[in-house]
């Protein structure tokens, strides 16, 4: 398939409201992040491409002067960066040491498959993200730890587990 500014029809069907209500979403989700990648290109993705800008900001690191309060905030970002495809590989239960190994040639759409355990091209198997829409997480994420540092309090609220057995006061049809 290619995009080239042709109209499709897209048929989408659930068994009910709400499956087809989530199925319609997913599609639209789809469409956007097909424009974005066709407007601004891709990164390997699977948090892949953030490993490897991470990688290179450690590498150009010594290259500038920092206080020690930005040289926190680099390694702070340098690890966000990072933490993406941990969680990934944590998830899969895959060595991610191993993983690394892969990772160090010069090639850098050649990456990991969580689906094979194997080295393959990202691009070619499909896994990749659209440039537009990682800078933009990346500068909200950014923003909002900002936001965080700069305040001169803040109180975070904390995280109730969910209780599964009381359901009351749930739509639940």
């Amino acid at each position: 398939a290619s995009l080239n500014g042709t109209v499709a029809v897209i048929y989408v069907g659930g068994s009910t409201a709400a499956e087809m209500k989530e199925r319609k979403y997913r599609v639209e989700d789809a469409v956007f992040a097909a424009t974005e990648a066709k407007k601004s290109g891709v990164i390997p993705g699977g948090g892949q491409g953030l490993w490897r800008i991470a990688k290179r900001l450690e590498e150009k690191q010594h290259q500038r002067e920092l206080s020690e309060d930005e040289w926190c905030g680099y390694q702070i970002f340098i690890a966000a960066l990072k933490e993406p495809l941990q969680q990934i590989m944590k998830n899969a239960r895959q060595n991610f040491a191993l993983f690394v190994s892969m990772l160090q040639n010069d090639d850098h759409w050649q990456g990991f498959s969580i689906l094979t355990g194997e080295a393959q091209n990202l691009l070619k198997s499909g896994v990749y993200d659209p440039y537009s829409v990682v800078s933009t997480a990346l500068q909200s994420a950014v923003s909002g730890a900002t936001m965080v540092l700069s305040c001169q309090e803040f109180i975070p609220e904390p995280v109730k587990p969910f209780d599964y057995h009381n359901l009351e006061g749930w739509d639940l049809k």
